[in-house]
C-alpha cells in the first residue's frame, strides 16, 4: 500500500507530527471508501501539492462547516467554538508587504546608516530596495519616504531603534501561527539575513534561525503541526541547504 508506505516514512521524519499511534489511524474504512478517497487524492494537481500555500487553504476549507455552523446559530462564541470562526488563511502578498516593512525595513535602517551617502543620493525607492537586498531575495514590497527633496530616505515603516542589533538575538512570535505561513515567510528572511551577518553557510543558517528566531503558539494543536511541518519543509526545501 503506496499511502501506507509513505505513512511510515512521514512518521520517521517528522514524529511529533505524523504520529503512529495516534487513535485517528485506527479507524479502518471500508474498501469502497477508502477507494472513493484515494481517487480523489489521485486526481487532484500536482500544483496542489507544490504550492507553498495548499496547507492553509486546505484547513481554511476543512473549517468551513464548522464556522458556517458557529455563525448560524447566532451564539456567543466561546473557546470551543473561536478556531474554526477565526481560522483564516493569510494571503502570500499580505504576509510578505507585513514582513518586508518590518524586518526589512530594520534591515534597510542599518544598511543606510552605514551608506549614508546612498541615503542622500539614491534615486528611487526600487534602487535602495536593490542596494538593501540580501543574497538571492529581495524586499519587494519595502517601502521609503524622503523627508523632503533632496533629503535622504529612510524606510516608510521607521528603523525600530528598540530591536536587537543583530539578527541572532531577533525573535518573531507569531502569537496565532495557523498553518505557520508567517513563519515560513520569516525563515526565509531571516535566514541569509544570519548569512550575512555571521557567515554561516545554508545549512548552519537555516539550523540557527529554526533554533533561535521563530516562534508560534495557536490553541488548535492541529495548527501547530502544520506549522512545525511546514517550517521542517521550508528549511529541507532551501537553495543548497541539503535536504532532510
Amino acid at each position: 500500500d503506496g499511502w501506507a508506505l509513505a505513512g511510515r516514512f512521514a512518521a520517521r521524519m517528522l514524529p511529533a507530527i505524523f504520529r503512529p499511534d495516534d487513535p485517528v489511524l485506527s479507524v479502518r474504512l471500508a474498501p469502497e471508501h477508502q477507494q472513493a478517497l484515494e481517487k480523489l487524492l489521485v486526481r487532484l494537481p500536482v500544483e496542489v501539492f507544490t504550492a507553498d500555500d495548499s496547507l492553509g487553504w486546505v484547513y481554511q476549507f476543512w473549517q468551513a462547516k464548522r464556522k458556517n455552523e458557529v455563525n448560524a446559530s447566532g451564539k456567543k462564541i466561546g473557546a470551543d467554538e473561536v478556531a474554526a470562526v477565526t481560522q483564516l488563511f493569510t494571503e502570500r502578498y499580505m504576509v510578505l508587504f507585513l514582513l518586508h516593512n518590518t524586518l526589512g525595513a530594520w534591515w534597510a535602517g542599518r544598511v543606510l546608516g552605514a551608506r549614508s551617502q546612498l541615503a542622500r543620493t539614491a534615486r528611487s525607492e526600487e534602487e535602495l530596495r536593490r542596494a538593501c537586498s540580501l543574497p538571492g531575495f529581495t524586499w519587494t514590497y519595502l517601502r521609503f519616504v524622503r523627508a523632503e527633496e533632496g533629503g535622504s530616505w529612510r524606510p516608510a515603516a521607521g528603523t525600530f531603534e528598540g530591536w536587537p542589533e543583530c539578527t541572532a538575538g531577533m525573535t518573531v512570535l507569531d502569537p496565532c501561527c495557523g498553518s505557520g505561513h508567517f513563519l515560513v515567510e520569516a525563515f526565509s528572511i531571516l535566514v541569509p539575513m544570519r548569512m550575512a551577518e555571521e557567515g554561516l553557510s545554508v545549512r548552519e543558517a537555516c539550523d540557527a534561525v529554526l533554533r533561535d528566531n521563530l516562534f508560534g503558539l495557536e490553541i488548535d494543536e492541529r495548527c501547530t503541526q502544520i506549522a512545525a511541518f511546514n517550517l521542517a519543509l521550508a528549511a529541507w526545501s532551501y537553495p543548497e541547504a541539503g535536504g532532510y
